[in-house]
């Protein structure tokens, strides 16, 4: 039987995995807490403590368990996307460079603004500001002028 890590469950992953069956037809170990549910975690202690379970397969369901998932089947020589491509997926900002590298016509314009004291875009608005790292476009909007961006926090 197969050793499957599944990192930083939430109770929906449990669910669904026992509601596929696949609980029957791999090992499931579910490692670490839901990282929605806590507020003090020390990824490296995990890692450390996970990276001497022997496993097949690693899977994280949501954004910060799937970067620790490619760490730890990365430590453990398993394949699957590494770090590196995983965070160039959630950050926005690495993301939409990699995007104008390989396909600039099908990118759109986009300017990372930090602080309040940082130039709005050079293009026209309405802009849409998004967190750097967000989830699913939470605290996305639309941002009309240039006081409006300044006040966002």
């Amino acid at each position: 039987m197969r050793d499957v890590i599944i990192v930083c469950p939430q109770e929906r992953d449990r669910a669904l995995i026992r509601a596929a069956g696949l609980d029957d037809l791999y090992r499931v170990r579910y490692a670490g807490p839901d990282l929605d549910s806590i507020t003090d975690f020390d990824p490296g202690a995990f890692l450390d403590e996970w990276a001497t379970v022997p496993a097949d397969g690693v899977i994280g369901t949501k954004d910060r368990s799937a970067l620790l998932a490619s760490l730890l089947a990365e430590r453990l020589g398993l394949p699957g996307p590494t770090p590196d491509a995983v965070i160039n997926c959630q950050h926005k900002g690495r993301s939409r460079l990699l995007h104008r590298e390989v396909a600039p016509a099908a990118t759109p314009l986009f300017a990372a603004v930090s602080d309040a004291d940082d130039p709005p875009p050079a293009f026209p608005q309405p802009w849409f500001a998004k967190p750097i790292v967000g989830r699913l476009s939470q605290g996305a909007r639309r941002v009309d002028d240039a006081a409006e961006l300044r006040e966002l926090d």
